[in-house]
């Protein structure tokens, strides 16, 4: 997987900044739309328009992304990649919402069933995009692909994140030396290990979708009855 997504690169890295972009965009059209009208009224609503776009624009990329990961690389260009991530935009937002939900509040509560949720629908976003199906049965399907393997998919999970962690910290670090030996003020202030998280996003989707591979193919065509 670390080959495919050195070939996907530049699309992927591409994809994930479409949001930081898209929000860029819609604040300096607030500004401008505000230096025009000085209306405190319409600068609301526009705000409120430009968010749910900001966000749907969000969903249509990371649906996008994984479009990218699941094709054969180059197939697709940006704009088509994005553009047919729009169909699964509202069932990943279904999926998101619920995801985040249940495993936020199973964390606040005693924290293992928490991360048991966490895993145990930890397929459910790559499922709605590699077999096109909605929130309801991603998330049954990803219970079912996962059952039996929680350790397994934990354990990777948690290295992943370690090596994250490490990654974001000696960025940070070493960035800030190099921002107080140029004489940039306040160096500390800058959190550079923001940084891992855009250059890491493409390795990390793609070995999303390559775990999702594997486990459809070890599990087959399993019944979600049974879960």
């Amino acid at each position: 997987s670390w080959q495919e997504a050195r070939v996907r690169y530049g699309q992927l890295i591409a994809l994930s900044l479409v949001p930081a972009g898209a929000a860029l965009l819609a604040a300096a059209v607030g500004f401008g739309l505000w230096f025009l009208t000085k209306s405190i009224g319409i600068v609301w609503i526009y705000g409120v328009l430009a968010f749910i776009a900001v966000v749907a624009f969000g969903f249509y990329a990371e649906a996008g992304g994984m479009l990218a990961a699941f094709s054969a690389p180059r197939s697709k260009t940006f704009s088509e990649l994005l553009r047919e991530g729009k169909k699964y935009a509202l069932s990943l937002f279904g999926v998101g919402f619920i995801y985040g939900l249940g495993v936020g509040v199973g964390l606040v509560l005693l924290i293992i069933p928490g991360i048991w949720l966490a895993v145990r629908y930890s397929m459910a976003l790559f499922i709605v995009v590699g077999e096109g199906v909605g929130t309801s049965e991603a998330l049954k399907r990803s219970a079912a692909y996962t059952k039996g393997y929680f350790w397994a998919i934990f354990g990777r999970g948690f290295v992943l994140g370690l090596i994250y962690i490490v990654i974001g910290i000696v960025v940070n670090l070493v960035g800030t030396n190099v921002l107080r030996t140029l004489g940039v003020p306040d160096a500390e202030k800058y959190n550079l290990s923001s940084l891992v998280n855009v250059l890491l996003a493409p390795w990390y989707t793609m070995y999303g979708v390559s775990l999702y591979k594997s486990l459809k193919a070890v599990r087959g065509q399993v019944s979600v009855a049974t879960v």
